[in-house]
Formats: C-alpha cells, structure tokens, sequence
C-alpha cells in the first residue's frame, strides 16, 4: 500500500495546479500526437471523420474563448486540448486517404521505364502541339500525339496487378483513330 501511495504521489506531483501545464509545448504535442493516430482509426468507422473532426476543433475553439473570457482556465485548458487533438485527426484523415492502396503514383518511382499497363482510353488521341520557342526544333521533333488512359492493370514481372489511377500516354507521329 505505502508503495502505491508513493507512486501516487510522484504522478500527482507531475501536474500542477495552475491553469497552464509547466510545459505546455509537451502537452500539445501529445494531444495532436493522440488525434493523428486515433483518426485514421476513427476515419474507418465513422463516415466523414475529417469534416466532423474539423467541425469538432472550430466547436473546441469556441468553448475555449467563451471558457477562458469567464474565467475558467481549467476547462478553457482542456477545451484548447482537444481543439488541438481533434484538428491532428482531422489532418490524418484528410492525409490518410489522399491516394488509394491501388493507385499507379505507389508502384512508380522517380526514374521513367516502359510499364505495361491495361486500361481504357478516356480521352481521344489528339495532336500535340510543337515545343514553343525554336521552330528547328519543332521540325526535328517531328509531330506527336497524347491521350489519356484510365489504367486498371499493370504488369510487374509475369504477374498482372490491378492498379487504378489515370496515365498520359505520349506518341511520336500522327494520331491514329480508335474504333
């Protein structure tokens, strides 16, 4: 018992009893720490976590000025916390989700190399216009065409993975009419 009350002791030392914390910066970083990593968890059950958490955070802000303008630095302390961990959520959340686990951009890298890919032409082939500036090198280019691509598949190896996402597909020459 006396080492329980002794460790009790010691924890209750750690938090002072003025309306700030001794060291506030910590504070906030646990709160925004705590809402990154709870909002994505939250993101999958609830439907539209990041709105909801940023409306929450606005709210948060509000009860903080109403509590901090009466007075009560306590609560106005708390408010201001979960003002801070619920925009953390919120930016997960947005940053989570950005691209899907499928999309094309995770399984290309910063160097270009021929990739096969299966998909669907969304935009016609069109002729590209020459490169602005020189028009001698305009005519040694030659001309080109492009098109989009809504890609559904790509190869890696001899294994075709299903990827989605949208390519841009560049030709030398003319462009060809699709049936």
């Amino acid at each position: 018992m006396n080492q329980f009350r002794s460790w009790f002791s010691t924890l209750s030392r750690c938090f002072r009893h003025d309306p700030l914390p001794q060291r506030p910066l910590v504070i906030v970083a646990v709160a925004l720490l705590a809402g990154c990593v709870t909002g994505p968890w939250i993101g999958k059950f609830a439907g539209d976590a990041c709105i909801a958490g940023w409306f929450g955070a606005v709210l948060a802000i509000g009860f903080w000025a109403a509590l901090a303008s009466r007075g009560w630095h306590r609560p106005a302390a708390w408010a201001l916390i979960s003002a801070i961990g619920l925009a953390g959520a919120s930016w997960a959340v947005a940053r989570v989700d950005v691209f899907s686990a499928v999309d094309l951009a995770w399984q290309l890298d910063e160097t270009p190399r021929p990739l096969a890919v299966r998909g669907t032409v969304v935009e016609s082939p069109r002729l590209l216009p020459p490169p602005a500036g020189d028009e001698r090198r305009a005519a040694a280019v030659g001309p080109s065409s492009g098109c989009t691509l809504a890609v559904t598949a790509a190869r890696w190896g001899s294994r075709w993975r299903p990827v989605n996402g949208k390519a841009s597909v560049l030709v030398a020459g003319e462009p060809i009419d699709l049936p």
